[in-house]
């Protein structure tokens, strides 16, 4: 599929100078790291589709294969089986798999989040601290949500583990000085947001039960499902608690995760609009993974389980997933025209997505001045009517017109205008996600 506007952000930060991709992120509403790591995968791999979203595949899988050997060494093999079967058909982490963006190595930075608290938890010492507070610097520099993790992990070692109090708090010492050392003042403005520069995500509402109940649905198959799920293990841990060890202790914070980190996203988002599925997607490892735990526990029963499961999630597996938008099929169609005629983009966002399937070799150069080169090609991006207007468009005989995110109000004076200069406009629907209008003059 072509790349997405999202997934073009991504491609276009393997062209910058890798100092330069941790000021990108003062602007963009994500971190650095997954741009940084990125940039050398492109190096090796290519700017196509295939080399790009080939890290989020690799590091998908290197997920399954690190959270199966976990499970293996602290459950048994079955639990790993079980785990990585469910896993690997999860319908959004196999989409997110198949996407250039961060949420692939956000996971696989989990799986390891996962294995390092353990570590810490069973052998408390300096290497293990130091290593704790080192992952949990990634995984926020990874995605700034990832910080909802951190108190949960002090909340269950002051309940589990009070002994060890002192060593967490070092770990978290050492991801607040990872963090003072690395983020720019620009970007801690734009996480508290009173940076002037920061974007108003107006799409996003603040959110409502719905909301909740939708990521439920979504994530863990459905909120009636999750409830079982969490019901039932709590009544299994509660009933072996005179045999309990550290490995299914554990099991008590993959619940404070699964649960909790999804409850409080909630309640901030119904305070502040920040609440979206995929910014907490990392809690679904956490989930599977008490999942496949009570899978093995119920026995004949939990292969019914199983077969429900994997039924729910091939039934809304979708491969090739589209991703809303098809700027491949736009740039195809503007090379077609013999005469080149005017194009015109509307909104900016999407001008590069347009540039990179319509001349790679100028998507290359984007870091330069392909504003000019592209206008040299009779092609122009504008967010209003105005701006439209600006462009010399009177000696045109032809203009293609193409639009993503646009407004009804601009759409009304922007047809008005070309109505005005006795443009004929002819509207089609041949891309997906992009509003074209063809305007001819006698």
């Amino acid at each position: 599929m072509p790349y997405s506007y999202d997934e073009i952000i991504s491609v276009k930060d393997t062209l910058i100078d890798f100092g330069h991709i941790k000021h990108e992120s003062e602007w963009d509403s994500n971190p650095p790291f997954y741009y940084y790591c990125l940039w050398i995968w492109e190096k090796i791999f290519g700017l196509s589709e295939l080399g790009i979203r080939s890290f989020s595949v690799t590091f998908n899988s290197l997920t399954i294969v690190t959270l199966g050997f976990y499970l293996k060494k602290h459950f048994d093999y079955i639990t790993a089986i079980f785990f990585s079967i469910i896993y690997i058909f999860h319908p959004t982490l196999l989409n997110y798999a198949q996407e250039a963006r961060c949420y692939s190595l956000l996971i696989f930075l989990i799986s390891l989040s996962i294995i390092c608290f353990h570590n810490f938890i069973l052998n408390n010492n300096k290497i293990n601290l130091i290593i704790l507070g080192l992952i949990n610097f990634l995984l926020i520099y990874t995605h700034y949500i990832a910080a909802f993790i951190i108190p949960f992990q002090f909340l269950f070692i002051i309940l589990f583990y009070k002994k060890h109090v002192i060593n967490n708090i070092i770990a978290g010492l050492i991801t607040l000085f990872l963090i003072s050392l690395r983020f720019t003042k620009k970007q801690f403005e734009l996480i508290i947001g009173v940076t002037s520069d920061t974007i108003k995500e107006t799409w996003i509402k603040k959110a409502t039960f719905s909301n909740l109940l939708d990521f439920l649905n979504t994530m863990y198959f459905s909120y009636v499902f999750f409830l079982l799920i969490l019901l039932s293990i709590l009544y299994i841990l509660n009933k072996e608690r005179k045999v309990i060890t550290n490995s299914k202790n554990i099991l008590y914070y993959f619940i404070f995760i699964a649960a909790f980190v999804p409850l409080s996203f909630y309640i901030i988002g119904a305070i502040t609009p920040i609440f979206i599925n995929r910014y907490i997607l990392f809690t679904v490892p956490f989930f599977l993974i008490i999942t496949a735990y009570l899978i093995t526990k119920l026995n004949k029963l939990g292969f019914i389980l199983l077969i429900v499961i994997l039924s729910f999630e091939i039934y809304n597996l979708k491969f090739g997933v589209s991703k809303g938008i098809n700027f491949k099929s736009v740039a195809s169609y503007t090379k077609k025209f013999k005469n080149k005629p005017l194009v015109i983009i509307n909104k900016k966002d999407v001008t590069e997505l347009f540039i990179f399937y319509y001349d790679i070799e100028l998507f290359k150069k984007i870091k330069y001045n392909s504003k000019a080169d592209l206008n040299a090609l009779n092609i122009f991006d504008a967010n209003t009517a105005q701006e439209i207007k600006e462009i010399k468009l009177i000696d045109q005989k032809t203009i293609l017109l193409f639009q993503t995110f646009d407004t009804e109000a601009e759409n009304i004076k922007i047809n008005e205008w070309f109505k005005l200069n006795n443009y004929k406009n002819s509207k089609y629907n041949l891309f997906e996600g992009v509003k074209f209008t063809l305007f001819q003059k006698n």
